[in-house]
């Protein structure tokens, strides 16, 4: 079961950022995993090359066990560098999404 709810949020994690640029060729996603002792980042940037900027970035936190703990997506403004555009928080309880 916890291994399902861990595929599934690692596919939706992954489609809706390869979604982003399937669409656009002027459009490039940028990846970074790094590790660290409490678990996971994985960060990702859409790239406009038309625009020559990046657009978006998604940034997706994973503890030691690969359960995703948060979601957040920024967009960049040309002044103020990355805003925050929303962020979501997960919780587990035995293994499981608590909702």
């Amino acid at each position: 079961m916890k291994a399902n709810i861990l595929l599934v949020t690692l596919l939706a994690a992954f489609l809706s950022v390869s979604m982003l640029s399937a669409g656009n060729p002027n459009k490039v996603v940028y990846s970074n995993v790094s590790t660290t002792d409490s678990g996971t980042i994985k960060e990702y940037v859409v790239y406009d090359k038309e625009m020559g900027m990046a657009k978006k970035k998604f940034v997706y936190n994973y503890d030691n066990g690969g359960n995703l703990l948060s979601r957040l997506e920024y967009k960049w403004h040309s002044r103020k560098g990355w805003l925050n555009a929303s962020k979501s928080e997960y919780e587990y309880m035995n293994g499981v999404i608590a909702y």
